[in-house]
């Protein structure tokens, strides 16, 4: 079984950010000074992520989000982080996933979110995050944040090579 936790969707108990909108998805802003608020987030994150993995033994593969290249994933204000940003946050995100699933049990897998839409700025969005994940593995060799990566290959017209293979080729290539 595959389980995703969660979707961009963060309750004000991990965020401690109130919100009057639907959508409970706003993350601190990024800091990595200690008691911060994202530090804070990220702690509540990665016990939510230890709770829930210990009670559903039966799943074997985690998902970690789900289309976190989009706007929407992490804020309801439109372009409130810069794509770099989203990058850095998204790692941060699966690196402390990573860590609690693997805390539980390390036979289990983790998967990345399932990148959106093949275009252009999904193309900029996986190279920014294979260099962000190289500086970081350079940093640290031993750091891991997944096992297996993953993307959703959307096409509205009647796929052919030019407008269905050779994009994903061109993807799948990059990681």
């Amino acid at each position: 079984e595959i389980m995703m936790l969660e979707d961009g969707n963060y309750p004000e108990w991990m965020t401690n950010i109130k919100t009057t909108t639907k959508r409970r998805n706003s993350i601190p802003a990024r800091n990595l000074h200690p008691n911060s608020e994202y530090q804070v987030f990220l702690k509540n994150y990665r016990e939510a992520w230890t709770v829930v993995v210990s009670r559903l033994s039966e799943v074997k593969y985690w998902q970690i989000g789900n289309e976190v290249n989009w706007d929407y994933y992490f804020h309801p204000k439109k372009n409130e982080f810069s794509l770099q940003d989203k990058v850095k946050i998204y790692l941060d995100l699966l690196t402390h996933a990573y860590q609690a699933i693997k805390s539980v049990n390390k036979e289990l897998k983790v998967v990345t979110a399932g990148f959106a839409e093949i275009n252009e700025a999904t193309e900029i969005y996986l190279d920014l995050f294979l260099e962000e994940l190289t500086r970081r593995t350079k940093t640290n060799p031993f750091f891991k944040c997944f096992d297996i990566i993953a993307w959703h290959p959307y096409i509205d017209e009647n796929p052919d090579y030019n407008n269905f293979a050779k994009p994903n080729l061109k993807l799948y290539s990059v990681i």
